[in-house]
């Protein structure tokens, strides 16, 4: 199932995010304030009941004064790490194809951000291979190296069940996706 919700939103009244990035090969903490930047902000979460079992995911996307979230369902097997790329991957299918944007992503998977941001040149360098075998979810990277070569994305980590309102508003909607789709 696919939802898509537009709302305005006042970013006078917006609050102020804590985020990690990756920044010359520093990780820092900095504050970011999401307003009318020219920067598409995209939060993104996945669920899994059980792991493997039904999944969701969700995305939040902030643009201008614009919100878009939407949120799907995966039967079963599937897996967290599973549904935590299809978020994004989600997203970034949803922009027009005709536009290249500058993207801040964030997501709670270090394994999503880590993948991007440190694993997949050597993957593809190594023929997909990691230090452990094949690289699993591969066609998932694939999709994802894709789709980052269409925009300019920096891929940033964000602690997960804290305080960040549309991580766990992504969280709520990933996890709604599994309670409404799965049967009891």
């Amino acid at each position: 199932m696919f939802h898509l919700k537009i709302v305005g939103i006042d970013y006078s009244k917006a609050p102020v995010i804590r985020a990690f990035s990756k920044h010359k090969e520093m990780i820092t903490m900095q504050e970011v304030t999401v307003k009318n930047d020219n920067i598409l902000h995209i939060y993104t979460d996945g669920a899994c009941l059980g792991n493997p079992g039904p999944g969701g995911w969700a995305f939040v996307m902030l643009f201008n004064g614009i919100r878009k979230e939407s949120a799907g369902y995966a039967p079963s097997p599937t897996t967290n790490n599973r549904m935590e790329m299809m978020a994004p991957i989600s997203a970034l299918n949803a922009l027009k194809k005709d536009r290249r944007y500058t993207i801040r992503l964030y997501s709670d998977s270090q394994y999503l951000i880590n993948g991007m941001n440190k694993w997949l040149a050597n993957w593809k360098r190594k023929g997909w291979r990691g230090t452990r075998g094949p690289v699993k979810n591969r066609e998932l990277w694939e999709t994802l190296d894709a789709l980052n070569r269409l925009h300019d994305i920096e891929w940033i980590w964000i602690r997960g069940h804290a305080s960040n309102e549309y991580n766990n508003f992504c969280d709520y909607l990933a996890n709604e996706q599994i309670r409404l789709n799965h049967p009891a």
